[in-house]
């Protein structure tokens, strides 16, 4: 029987914290909360909540799955699932990674979010009538839903008062209903981050400086790197070293190469370092990673 999250309990432990909706007090918001790991976590089993949940990519990447489509995400990114729907990550641990999450009950009511009359139904209007799975924000606007958790995550009224107006212009950025706006548009890359990306897939079992990728797309290194995290939000070696990940997860199932061929095959100074970079990326060890696989394995085969 699929699990329903109710997320209605305090949570604060260090990397993870999450406030119940009688701590955040403003009716309708049913909860927020902020979670940072430096390293992988364990998997979210799928679920499903009777609210809508916002989650605000901050740093890092994330791969979530609604309904069995894999979505995969990166800092920037805003990705929505609606009351009802199943998502979850699957088996997978979680990415190193940062984001501010929230879910609002979307019951009608004449206090929504806290806002009365035409407000009140003008913004439940926008947010119910969403149909967008992923959003770019802005990095201004990632600082603007930093200031709604870090406002409303402290006693001080003043302190909330300012979380609660940072949250409502949130929403209304990116919640308001433009006839013109492309709501199919995807990430924006500028010519040059699309460059490096190609170019980093084309030399992955290489040794190649970030110089060498900021020479190909003819700007300085400095330029480089502070473009690229500001386009997909995460830093070049960290996007190097995922597509590294991902290629060496694929050689751990389908090839009989060793940890230490598969380390110097994709250019990791050592084997120690590379079983590092790959338990960082998946809570695995590469060993543990390719016995868990070959069990999988011989259970689907083990099936009539």
């Amino acid at each position: 029987m699929m699990r329903i999250l109710l997320d209605d309990e305090k949570v604060w432990r260090e990397g993870y914290k999450r406030l119940p909706r009688e701590c955040l007090k403003i009716p309708s918001l049913h909860m927020m909360g902020h979670a940072k790991n430096g390293k992988a976590w364990e998997p979210l089993a799928t679920h499903y909540h009777k609210t809508l949940e916002i989650v605000v990519m901050l740093n890092g990447s994330q791969e979530y799955f609604v309904s069995g489509t894999p979505y995969s995400l990166y800092g920037g990114n805003l990705f929505i699932t609606y009351p009802n729907e199943e998502h979850g990550n699957g088996d997978r641990p979680q990415n190193a990674c940062e984001f501010i999450w929230f879910q609002l009950d979307l019951t009608p009511r004449e206090d929504f979010l806290g806002l009365s009359g035409t407000l009140a139904k003008q913004m439940h209007q926008w947010v119910s009538q969403c149909r967008q799975r992923v959003m770019e924000v802005e990095p201004s606007d990632l600082k603007l839903i930093r200031r709604a958790w870090d406002g409303l995550s402290k006693e001080q009224e003043s302190a909330r008062l300012l979380g609660y107006s940072a949250l409502l212009h949130f929403l209304a950025l990116y919640f308001h209903i433009d006839p013109e706006r492309d709501d199919t548009a995807g990430r924006s890359l500028s010519p040059d981050i699309l460059r490096s990306l190609q170019f980093m897939q084309e030399h992955l079992t290489e040794s190649v400086s970030i110089d060498e990728i900021a020479e190909e797309c003819a700007i300085s290194p400095s330029r480089f790197k502070a473009k690229f995290k500001e386009q997909m939000g995460i830093t070049p070696l960290y996007y190097m070293n995922s597509l590294k990940i991902d290629r060496a997860k694929e050689l751990l199932q389908d090839s009989d190469q060793s940890v230490i061929q598969i380390a110097f095959t994709l250019d990791f100074a050592s084997s120690n370092y590379f079983s590092a970079v790959f338990k960082k990326f998946t809570g695995y060890t590469p060993a543990e990673y390719r016995r868990l696989k070959c069990h999988i394995l011989e259970q689907d085969t083990d099936r009539p």
